[in-house]
């Protein structure tokens, strides 16, 4: 199988069906395009819905956070797995702490607990953070006729990876200032903050943070969770000038690239929405509608073609290049 998430295929039929047989009463049926698993503790005198998402790879405590805030709730714990390879120093271990550290500074949540190992099965560090929360709203459905709205910028994670792959690539070409602007800060990938804001203001609507696949992967992700079609202008979609033209020097995709920060949502009321965000300084923008059916079209100027299952992240391409 290839790196990164299996393909929704796979996923539905090797993974998802089995579990979904076992799941128990009060545990939400886990699905496509939903990333937190959901479980009913009310009748023990607590009023919210406990959630829980689990993440690995690049940033995961930022990505399990996000999950958590996209699905209507607020994270309150993480907790930790490593797996250390059988040859590795102490130091990495630190250096793997201090990460994890670093991005739970940002999202503010602390990490409660967790496992450290040292398994001869890995060649490299695996980390895994499971982080829980309380559900404060209840998650909208999707309808035809919302607009889709599309806030913070794409591939800001995707292209900080790229830069780490190959530094001497980027930097012969770009100023460090220039890197900078496309890259950003750590807490450009946290979207806790804007969706805060949103519920702040009285805003609820259907959320869905994007990550690996890209803005293309969510956006299949978040039709099928809501069995609707959707109508895109590619050329609506925030990113940065420098994000693109990091992306063309590894000749990747923006579109199909991981976008942690990136967050979508479906509303009627877009206006506000894009009001409240744009007046804080976070770039927001209607990208298309929902539609009744299964089609999927993006448009760019005067091309026309159909969104297609997600193919696997731009990045890990360039990874499996630089080794």
């Amino acid at each position: 199988m290839k790196l990164g998430k299996v393909s929704d295929t796979i996923l539905s039929r090797s993974v998802l069906k089995p579990l979904n047989t076992v799941r128990g009463q009060k545990v939400t049926r886990m699905d496509i395009g939903q990333d937190v698993s959901e479980v009913d503790i009310r009748e023990q005198g607590v009023d919210k819905t406990l959630l829980s998402a689990t993440a690995c790879g690049y940033m995961p405590l930022i990505k399990a956070v996000n999950n958590i805030y996209a699905a209507g709730g607020t994270p309150i714990a993480a907790s930790d797995c490593i797996v250390m390879p059988e040859q590795a120093r102490e130091i990495r271990i630190r250096e793997v702490i201090a990460g994890l550290t670093r991005q739970a500074a940002v999202t503010e949540v602390p990490i409660a607990g967790g496992h450290t190992t040292v398994s001869a099965s890995v060649s490299e560090p695996v980390v895994t953070v499971t982080v829980q929360g309380l559900r404060e709203d209840n998650r909208n459905v999707i309808e035809a006729g919302q607009h889709i709205i599309a806030a913070g910028c794409i591939g800001i994670s995707g292209v900080k990876q790229l830069v780490e792959t190959d530094e001497q690539a980027v930097y012969e070409r770009y100023s460090k200032d220039w890197v900078s602007k496309a890259v950003g800060e750590d807490t450009d990938m946290y979207i806790g903050g804007m969706v805060q804001l949103l519920r702040d203001n009285g805003i609820n609507c259907y959320m869905h943070d994007v990550s690996e696949g890209g803005i293309f992967g969510a956006l299949w992700d978040m039709c099928e969770y809501g069995n609707v079609g959707l109508d895109v202008d590619i050329r609506s979609i925030p990113v940065r000038q420098e994000i693109i033209e990091i992306c063309e020097l590894f000749n990747v995709n923006p579109y199909e690239l991981q976008s942690l920060g990136c967050l979508l949502m479906t509303a009627d009321n877009d206006c506000d929405i894009i009001n409240i965000l744009n007046s804080n300084n976070i770039p927001a923008a209607v990208i298309g509608r929902i539609v009744n059916g299964n089609q999927r079209i993006l448009h760019n100027k005067d091309e026309e073609r159909f969104l297609t299952l997600p193919n696997q992240d731009e990045i890990f391409s360039c990874i499996k290049t630089a080794q």
